[in-house]
């Protein structure tokens, strides 16, 4: 996509021949990784200055995401106009805890996006300083809001970057912590079958869900397998309890009278739904 040809495409790039001999195209050279440290490095600083920055905004921020101001604190949550529009953003981290990425969660939605990525960063991990110290079995939740509801919980969370991801830096993270239960907490998002359809006619009817037509279920079921397999131990998998989306919705929907209650489930590596957890 990135050689030209006689055939550009209308949203950028180029398409060749499917027969084209490889030497007849002129392949750009390898793209340099950019090394954890020198992201760090650059990331770090930015992140400091966020957070202070942050300080008046995060009470906002907490109330609309349902989650304790505490927890955006410990995540380093930081507030700061990168890309010209006013965002909240989330450090993505590796598994020395290293900052090697950054999203947006912008103020005002822009194009009906409220999520980006910082250019120039890789995606990492949501976790806290410490986050192997927090009771109870270790979750691995999607994305750094329901990281956010998990340590509002009092619980031992990571956040993965999407419902497949993040299997690398979990595997290495996770590797000295064989020994203790893990889960992986996936989201209710199955899609409308007809949507479904309408993208991939070949979708079969009876599919049981994969990433196109519940990337939620498939992605938990994906890292759980690379899991378990990278780790050499059984880590199951499961979805939150009735029509409750994700984590963060499920903390939502708790009575602040039966709060207390529900942290001790959570810690217990309940979501008050035992049957809902396969192994």
């Amino acid at each position: 996509m990135r050689v030209e040809s006689e055939k550009p495409t209308k949203k950028g790039g180029w398409l060749h021949a499917k027969d084209t001999a490889l030497q007849d195209v002129p392949l750009p050279p390898p793209r340099r990784r950019v090394p954890d440290e020198e992201l760090r490095d650059r990331f770090t600083p930015i992140v400091e200055r966020a957070v202070l920055a942050a300080r008046e905004t995060l009470p906002e921020l907490s109330e609309k995401l349902g989650v304790d101001t505490k927890a955006l604190e410990l995540l380093q949550v930081g507030y700061s106009y990168i890309g010209g529009n006013p965002a909240w953003i989330f450090p993505e981290r590796n598994a020395r805890g290293w900052i090697i990425g950054l999203t947006r969660r912008l103020v005002a939605p822009r194009d009906g996006r409220d999520k980006l990525c910082v250019k120039g960063g890789r995606r990492g991990l949501s976790y806290c300083d410490g986050w192997e110290k927090y009771p109870g079995p270790i979750w691995i939740v999607e994305g750094a809001s329901d990281t956010a509801a998990g340590l509002s919980l009092g619980g031992c969370v990571l956040g993965r970057p999407q419902a497949p991801g993040g299997v690398d830096i979990l595997a290495e993270l996770l590797s000295d912590y064989r020994d203790n239960k893990i889960i992986v907490l996936g989201e209710n998002d199955q899609k409308d079958p007809e949507i479904v359809k309408k993208r991939n006619p070949k979708h079969p009817p009876s599919c049981l869900g994969c990433l196109q037509c519940f990337p939620g279920k498939a992605g938990a079921a994906t890292v759980s397998k690379a899991l378990s397999e990278r780790l050499n131990k059984n880590i199951g998998w499961m979805l939150p309890p009735g029509n409750v989306k994700d984590l963060r919705e499920w903390l939502q929907s708790t009575p602040s009278n039966e709060r207390e209650r529900h942290a001790a489930w959570f810690q217990s590596g309940r979501l008050c739904a035992p049957s809902a957890y396969r192994s």
